[in-house]
């Protein structure tokens, strides 16, 4: 079975608490069970890959929208992908730098940043 896991954290790449912690394990033992495992992270400012091949590629994704009210290309966000092998799974690394090249990744001087909620939409 092909499993997508996609969050905003995952050890050893990006961590804050324990979400990375339960995402890197979860996606190392269920690839140990046989399933292809896909974790999508953000392509953090710092964030190193894991030594390995790099594959790149772009992608335009819809965003701020409802499904099925896409009207122009104004509605999309170009995004590249890298993905690269990392311990028993597949890492996807999302790379919008406008979203995700800060240098903190949720917050600035103690207060969220204010896209928060369209940046992990991206995402």
């Amino acid at each position: 079975m092909r499993i997508v896991m996609v969050a905003s954290e995952c050890e050893p790449f990006a961590k804050t608490g324990g979400l990375a912690d339960v995402v890197d394990a979860l996606a190392r033992a269920l690839g140990r069970r046989g399933h292809a495992v896909d974790v999508v992270l953000p392509l953090y400012r710092g964030l190193r890959p894991p030594d390995g091949p790099l594959r790149r590629r772009t992608i335009t994704v819809p965003v701020g929208l409802p499904p099925g009210s896409r009207t122009d290309a104004g509605d999309v966000a170009t995004v590249d992908l890298v993905d690269t092998p990392a311990d028993g799974y597949r890492l996807r690394l999302v790379d919008h730098p406008f979203s995700f090249d800060r240098p903190d990744y949720y917050v600035d001087n103690g207060a969220d940043y204010e896209d928060n909620a369209a940046r992990f939409m991206l995402l």
